[in-house]
C-alpha cells in the first residue's frame, strides 16, 4: 500500500493513497476463478478497512501480477470498475497514472471533501 504521512512502527486503514497487491497468476481478483474470487475477497476486505476508518468515497487499487502485467481498479461503496490487464514491459501507462493520480486534488484521489472536524460547541454537545 501507498501510505501518507504515516509512522513507520504503525500500520493504519485511515491513510492509504493507493492499495497496491502483487499477486501470481491465476489470481487476478477479475479473473473468474475460485484464487481470483479469494483475491477479490481480499480487495473487497482492504477497501472494507479503509471505508470503515476514513472519509473516503472510493479506492483505487493497482494489482500487479508477477508476469510483469497490472490492472487498476476503483472501488466505491457501490462495487467496482477495472482495467483491461496492461504490460508494465510494453506501456509506461502505470508510471503515468500514479504520477497524475499525485497530482490531482484529494476529492478526486478518493477523500470526502464534505467532511469537517466538528466545532468546540458540536463536540460538547455530542
Amino acid at each position: 500500500m501507498v501510505w501518507k504521512r504515516e509512522p513507520k512502527e504503525e500500520k493504519s486503514w485511515r491513510i492509504p493513497e493507493i492499495i497496491i497487491d502483487v499477486k501470481r497468476p491465476p489470481c487476478d481478483p477479475c479473473g473468474g476463478s475460485k484464487e481470483s474470487d479469494e483475491s477479490c475477497g481480499q480487495f473487497c476486505e482492504y477497501t472494507h478497512c479503509t471505508f470503515e476508518n476514513s472519509h473516503r468515497t472510493f479506492v483505487v487499487c493497482i494489482v500487479i501480477l508477477t508476469d510483469l502485467k497490472a490492472r487498476l481498479i476503483r472501488l466505491d461503496h457501490a462495487g467496482a470498475v477495472y482495467s483491461d490487464i496492461f504490460s508494465m514491459e510494453d506501456t509506461t501507462f502505470l508510471a503515468d497514472f500514479i504520477y497524475e493520480f499525485c497530482r490531482l486534488p484529494p476529492a478526486e484521489r478518493g477523500w470526502d471533501d464534505t467532511v469537517r472536524s466538528a466545532t468546540e460547541e458540536e463536540a460538547a454537545a455530542a
